[in-house]
């Protein structure tokens, strides 16, 4: 799936899961900002590769991964970025949510590979195709 059709995806539940795109400007900008707190390589698909990870947790059914990314947005703020990388290149599409509709949402869509963080950037959390939340901090 391609980056368009995945924001076109999140444009037509927008409305009701109050997610907000933002432009291309903005997502780059933000981006940028926290691969650089965290010292992030944007030239390459999987920016947590080469991190140092906080914490690693492998799921193998949905339930699993429903359970672990609850429990590990906890320490997040209510609102999040969520960045959608599928397995492309930087620049990546995305969206501003609340982390209590993220589940919902992501269960509704096909899977995807995607990061999410706050606007304090103290932590990320990665759902890798490798079937694996990594959790990485810089606090």
């Amino acid at each position: 799936m391609n980056r368009q059709a995945v924001v076109e995806m999140i444009r037509s539940s927008q409305k009701d899961l109050e997610n907000s795109v933002l432009s291309e400007k903005d997502a780059y900008a933000v981006v940028l900002k926290l691969a650089k707190n965290f010292s992030f390589d944007l030239s390459k698909q999987g920016i947590w590769a080469d991190s140092i990870w906080e914490e690693l947790f492998p799921y193998t059914d949905n339930h699993d991964w429903e359970k672990l990314l609850v429990s590990l947005l906890g320490p997040f703020a209510e609102n999040i970025y969520l960045a959608i990388s599928d397995n492309e290149f930087f620049p990546w599409p995305v969206v501003i949510c609340n982390k209590k509709s993220l589940v919902t949402f992501l269960n509704s869509q096909p899977y995807f590979e995607f990061f999410v963080f706050d606007a304090r950037m103290k932590k990320v959390l990665f759902d890798t195709h490798h079937n694996e939340l990594i959790l990485i901090s810089n606090v």
